[in-house]
C-alpha cells in the first residue's frame, strides 16, 4: 500500500510539473502575442490557444486522476 501511495505522489508530481510548464508556455505565448500583434494582425486568437492547452491538460491525466482546470 505504501509503495502503491508512493508511486501515485510521484506520478502526480510528475503531472503537477508538466501542468506549470504548460502554464509558463502559455503565459510565454499571451506575452509574446501581445508584442506581435503591435505590428501586424494575431495570428491565432487567444481561444484557440486556451483550447490547446486545455486539450494538453486534458491529456495529463494520471491515473484517471484529472488536474482541475
Amino acid at each position: 500500500m505504501y509503495f502503491q501511495l508512493k508511486k501515485k505522489t510521484s506520478e502526480l508530481n510528475k503531472a503537477c510539473e508538466k501542468h506549470y510548464q504548460l502554464e509558463q508556455e502559455l503565459a510565454f505565448h499571451k506575452i509574446d502575442s501581445k508584442f506581435d500583434s503591435l505590428g501586424r494582425g494575431p495570428e491565432h486568437s487567444l481561444d484557440e490557444v486556451r483550447n490547446t492547452e486545455i486539450k494538453h491538460l486534458e491529456v495529463c491525466n494520471v491515473n484517471n486522476w484529472k488536474l482541475p482546470l
